[in-house]
């Protein structure tokens, strides 16, 4: 599973969030001729993985959920990131998008966390991007 920031996609917006030993990555957004959904990861590290952020020991959760409309389903994602805040001791930083999945992969480049393969996942040019890693 992978949260979609194809071009054609609607994005609302996006949250991150890590701690001493995990991550949480979610987004609100819509797919042509679909409604709203949350799509969420989180991401437990392993010792094994060490520093590498495509680590295959790292045991990732994903889950995915429609909602009624773009305000009720970015709510329950803002509701989903206090609670992993309170639980984990964590800031969890959200950014608006209200554009494509192409504006989102823009804001997502500049930020530090960030980590791409190159592959249809990952549709927008990485070319140049510190910490990005080709295939």
């Amino acid at each position: 599973m992978t949260i979609d920031f194809s071009p054609e996609v609607k994005v609302r917006a996006f949250w991150y969030g890590s701690w001493e030993s995990g991550d949480w990555l979610a987004a609100v957004t819509k797919r042509p001729g679909e409604g709203w959904q949350v799509d969420y990861r989180t991401r437990l590290y392993s010792l094994e993985s060490g520093d590498d952020p495509f680590g295959d020991e790292d045991e990732k959760i994903w889950r995915s959920f429609g909602g009624q409309d773009a305000d009720e389903t970015e709510l329950t994602a803002d509701m989903i990131a206090a609670l992993l805040s309170v639980n984990n001791g964590c800031e969890v930083h959200k950014y608006l998008i209200d554009g494509s999945g192409s504006d989102a992969m823009k804001v997502l480049e500049e930020l530090p966390w960030f980590h791409c393969r190159r592959t249809q996942l990952c549709p927008v040019s990485t070319e140049g991007l510190k910490g990005v890693q080709g295939e």
